[in-house]
């Protein structure tokens, strides 16, 4: 654990302007390294006490569980895997690393694409960044914070 709180960490990174998510494994000397050993159910997981995260080099969409790991690694505490707290999907853990990680992703594509924040649209995110629908509500409430805008009600088209 790197920081007492998921606030903590976002304003140290912002205090980066890098949300470049490889970027921010190396800035925070943390060990990173795709794993084909892991189940395929689990798409990730890491090891907040040693600052290490794998990702499951199966996995179709890493980028999303590469972002939601590296939170794991700034503001957990826990020596072990986290493994069996991801399968309930309202632990509050899981819920803090989602958003962290939702976070990052909106910063790193709006940098990527060079959208303002004012232009930016939920739907076109979730649909380029492969967030799965049960997300998008949640993208949607981070999106409206990180970014000081108001998200319009979703249709939720794709």
């Amino acid at each position: 654990m790197l920081f007492d709180t998921l606030d903590g960490a976002i304003a140290d990174i912002d205090s980066l302007q890098d949300y470049n998510l490889d970027h921010l494994i190396k800035h925070y000397g943390i060990s990173f390294q795709y794993s084909s050993n892991l189940p395929n159910r689990v798409y990730g997981f890491s090891l907040p006490y040693t600052n290490t995260m794998f990702i499951n080099a199966n996995t179709e969409y890493p980028e999303r569980i590469k972002a939601h790991e590296l939170i794991h690694c700034l503001v957990d505490d826990s020596a072990e895997p986290l493994i069996e707290s991801s399968f309930s999907s309202n632990a509050k853990i899981e819920s803090r690393a989602d958003r962290g990680g939702l976070y990052l992703m909106i910063h790193e594509w709006l940098a990527f694409t060079g959208i303002e924040s004012q232009d930016f649209n939920i739907e076109t995110f979730c649909v380029q960044n492969h967030i799965p629908r049960k997300y998008v509500f949640m993208a949607a409430g981070v999106a409206e914070q990180a970014l000081d805008v108001k998200i319009p009600k979703l249709k939720l088209y794709y």
